[in-house]
């Protein structure tokens, strides 16, 4: 008899989640149990974007598939995603995250790239905030241009030795150093030098983990499914409990050495952890003890670390790879920088950018057939929306897949083929092309953008600079996307050859 009601209950529960649920939704793949349509995003038949489009080119540009038990709308075209996000930007901003997840992550605090309509106060300060701070602290001013150059510099007198020993050069390992330098000296005021290498070691190690692990089917059954008890998606995502721990710790113990160092009645402000101490300083003062405190400061700075760190690196690495695998256009590079600069080498700056076109269309293409982020972040509804035809409710999820704009035929001729010239125009001029998205779009836009632009031509075209790059022993490096939350190189080494024969910067 029991065994008969659990039949019944389970029947009537598959009847509800994927017969009288999917009423009303646009159409998609059938759903498997429990984990919904997940397999089918890491299977070795289509991983990454290409399964996204499969089911575009068998269901339309707007189509349903679940992450588990839930359904989320997918919007592929680029046209739906600006009339949604751009124009009508407040109905979409929400954030679809399992408020269990968040508990048991973040001690159910919303930083950066948390926000429901409970904490979106919250969230529009401390995003606000980080803006303001990203302003202030010099992107896109000669402040923080000198600290990315200064990476640069350390990056070339490393290039320079592996030249000099004649050995192959695992070149991501030292843009990860780079990138990661850049994030901790805008965070915490300091770079990573020889004295501090361990801690870089540490903290990368533990971000790529936690990426990892989140990008796993179980990982997102986690994040993105509510009412699973916090003990559950412990155990579902095991694998985090010790990163978390020790990534927190690290944290943790940057921001007690910023406090102990701070003076509260000095203005100036030379990182990001010192800025938000000071915000905080003053907000007590008037008896707000809530708005700003230590664990979200803690998960502000994760954040940026998440978000800033992974999606960067690969994308630079992405680019010497192209570079390596494609020499003739590597030479453009070169000869549009020697035709730039003349006879006397020197270190590129921002204000160099708009002249080297060709360079920028390069990253651009990088930027477009990269496609860091295989599936967006999943977005809710704030309020009913009928959307083509659609009766969609309050809190229904939504992804805007951008990566699937960036491969979109109708937008990209041959979309799959390396070609920087598809943005540069009759003139010579560089082309925008607004479906280039790689920053996503509209309220949710990346607000480290700035920085990341500023640190792709930083450090990738000084070093073609400087430099020309070529296979290592192991051959040409591979341009095979590691599917996670973010599409990851595989790591390679090249040879470096000096192109400075002047002897002089």
């Amino acid at each position: 008899m029991i065994f008969i009601i659990l039949l019944l209950f389970l029947f009537f529960f598959l009847v509800h989640q994927y017969l009288w649920r999917r009423r009303g939704l646009p159409p998609g793949p059938t759903p498997i149990p429990i984990f919904g349509n997940l397999f089918q995003l890491s299977g070795s038949e289509a991983p990454g974007i290409s399964i996204f489009q499969k089911w575009k080119d068998q269901y339309g540009s707007m189509f349903t598939f679940y992450m588990g038990p839930v359904p989320f709308v997918v919007l592929t075209d680029y046209k739906d995603i600006k009339e949604t996000v751009i124009k009508d930007g407040e109905t979409y901003a929400d954030k679809y995250l399992s408020p269990e997840f968040n508990t048991y992550f973040r001690g159910n605090i919303f930083s950066l790239v948390d926000k429901t309509c409970m904490y979106q106060e919250r969230w529009r300060e401390h995003r606000k905030f980080a803006v303001l701070q990203l302003r202030e602290l010099g992107v896109g001013k000669p402040l923080m241009e000198s600290k990315i150059l200064i990476e640069t510099e350390e990056l070339l007198k490393k290039l320079k030795t592996a030249e000099y020993l004649g050995e192959d050069l695992c070149l991501q390992s030292e843009l990860d150093v780079a990138v990661g330098s850049v994030i901790n000296q805008f965070l915490f005021g300091y770079r990573f030098d020889e004295s501090k290498l361990h801690e870089f070691v540490k903290i990368k190690t533990l971000v790529n983990n936690f990426m990892e692990e989140v990008g796993k089917p179980l990982g997102v059954l986690a994040f993105t499914c509510h009412g699973i008890p916090p003990i559950i998606i412990k155990r579902m995502i095991s694998g985090i409990e010790e990163q978390k721990r020790e990534l927190f710790g690290f944290l943790r113990n940057q921001i007690e050495n910023s406090k102990i160092r701070i003076n509260y009645e000095e203005d100036q402000n030379d990182d990001f952890v010192e800025a938000y101490l000071r915000k905080r300083y003053q907000r007590e003062l008037n008896n707000d003890f809530d708005s700003y405190c230590d664990s979200q400061l803690e998960n502000v700075c994760f954040d940026i670390w998440a978000a800033g760190f992974d999606t960067l690196t690969n994308t630079i690495g992405f680019l010497f790879a192209y570079a390596i695998n494609y020499p003739e256009m590597q030479m453009l590079i070169h000869q549009e920088i020697d035709e730039y600069l003349g006879h006397h080498r020197r270190i590129l700056t921002m204000s160099d950018k708009n002249a080297l076109v060709y360079f920028n269309a390069f990253a651009n293409e990088t930027q477009r057939l990269a496609n860091i982020l295989p599936m967006n972040l999943p977005h809710a509804l704030t309020r009913d929306v009928v959307l083509k035809g659609y009766h969609l409710k309050k809190g229904t999820g939504i992804i805007h897949q951008i990566a699937n704009v960036m491969t979109d035929e109708t937008i990209f001729k041959d979309p799959y083929r390396f070609d920087p010239n598809r943005f540069i125009d009759e003139n010579g001029k560089l082309k925008k092309i607004e479906e280039l998205c790689p920053f996503s779009m509209g309220k949710r836009q990346c607000v480290g953008e700035g920085l990341a632009r500023m640190e792709i031509f930083l450090l990738a075209a000084n070093l073609f600079n400087y430099f020309e790059f070529v296979p290592g022993s192991e051959g040409l490096p591979s341009l095979f996307k590691d599917f996670s939350l973010v599409s990851h190189v595989i790591p390679f080494k090249c040879q470096v050859r000096s192109r400075d024969h002047s002897g002089s910067k």
